[in-house]
Formats: structure tokens, C-alpha cells, sequence
């Protein structure tokens, strides 16, 4: 058959954004490794699961003041010059998660969020990356590929380095997969929502958030 040009077009995508970021890992590596965790997940799964700091709102240490404007400038920058949104985003939650040999965590997505974002720490040779899930693909009709890309896959994975910031959409299903590192691997994990006016205006739906705040412990 003779050649066919075909055009794609992106329709409904979920974008994954990499970056390298500029920031101090190393400051925020030695915060990392004092905190204290606790083993999130199922309790079948207890054993072979990463575990997450004790705060989730770690971006609020006052040590953290410029890294907590830093991750919100990189969150802002992303949304207004490849999302073109207008709104602003904020940061509501942050937490640290440590994944020792072998340890994985439930596939999730995350609530009350609109972006989300993870930042590598510490990531030693053979350490789990992240899959993000297609739910979108059903399953139950499965077909061969003759090789994966963007337009067939029902799962993309991502292997992490120091630095690196992924940022990707809060609805997007992810875990982290089991490692063979001999030393945990850290990273930082972080939820965003936005502010000001949301919906249309003179809607049921309008509102107006000026602020948001993550601290449940007021």
C-alpha cells in the first residue's frame, strides 16, 4: 500500500511535564532523611510498601520558605506558558516518601487537587521509577502492539534522577515500582489547587477562592 499521511491530534491529553530544577535537593535530601514516616497503603500491603513522612504539609517548615515559592513558581510558570491557564495555583499539601529494596506503593491518584508534582532527592542505581496508569484503554479488550508509544500504551513509565520534577495532572492514576537500590530512595510529593475565580461567572458553579491552605491542623 502506498504510504498514508496521517495527523494526529492530541484530543483529552494528560500531560506529564519534566523538568530540571533548580533547587537545593541537597538541603531538602538532609530534612528528608530526619523525618519521621509511617507505612501508607493497605495494611496486606504493610511490608513490601513505601512509607511517607508524618507531616504532609513539610513545604511549610519555615526553612522551607524559598523552596515552597520555588516548587509554586515552577507549578505557575508550567500552567500559564504551555496550560495557558489564568488562575494561579497554590500549594496545600507536601509530604516526603522513602522507598526502601523492593517496596512499592497502590496505584492512586490524589484528591482535592488539581496539579500535583513529585521532586527526586535521592535516587540510587536500580531504584523504582513511577507508571502512570490509562484507565482509559479497557482492558478487557487487549490487543498486541508491534511497539508502545503515546498512542497505544495503558501504562508509562518514567525513571527518575536527582532533580527531577515531574508534574502531571492530580486525576492521572500512578505508584511507584519495587527497586533493587541497596539505599532508600527519597523524593518530596506535592499537591496544588487553584485560586481566584473558577466556573462562569453569573453560573451555579462560579466561585471565588482567594486562599487556600493545607494546614489541617488548625
Amino acid at each position: 500500500m502506498t504510504e498514508i499521511e496521517i495527523k494526529l491530534d492530541p484530543v483529552f491529553s494528560s500531560p506529564v511535564a519534566s523538568i530540571k530544577a533548580d533547587i537545593n535537593i541537597k538541603k531538602i535530601l538532609k530534612i528528608a532523611e530526619k523525618e519521621k514516616y509511617n507505612v501508607a497503603g493497605r495494611k496486606d500491603s504493610f511490608k513490601n510498601h513505601v512509607s511517607q513522612s508524618n507531616n504532609m504539609i513539610i513545604l511549610d517548615k519555615k526553612i522551607f520558605k524559598n523552596e515552597k515559592k520555588t516548587m509554586e513558581n515552577y507549578i505557575n510558570y508550567y500552567c500559564k506558558n504551555v496550560l495557558k491557564y489564568v488562575n494561579k495555583l497554590k500549594l496545600t499539601t507536601s509530604w516526603f516518601t522513602k522507598a526502601e529494596y523492593n517496596q512499592t506503593s497502590d496505584p492512586h491518584d490524589h484528591s482535592n487537587s488539581f496539579l500535583s508534582a513529585v521532586l527526586y532527592l535521592k535516587t540510587t542505581k536500580g531504584c523504582g521509577g513511577i507508571v502512570f496508569k490509562n484507565f482509559r484503554i479497557p482492558s478487557y479488550i487487549y490487543m498486541s502492539r508491534s511497539e508502545y508509544n503515546i498512542w497505544n500504551a495503558d501504562a508509562w513509565t518514567i525513571i527518575p534522577d536527582d532533580g527531577l520534577l515531574l508534574i502531571f495532572p492530580s486525576y492521572l492514576h500512578h505508584k511507584i515500582l519495587p527497586g533493587q537500590n541497596s539505599e532508600p530512595r527519597y523524593s518530596l510529593a506535592m499537591n496544588f489547587f487553584p485560586i481566584g475565580k473558577i466556573g462562569y461567572n453569573e453560573s451555579d458553579s462560579f466561585i471565588n477562592i482567594k486562599d487556600v491552605d493545607g494546614n489541617y491542623n488548625d
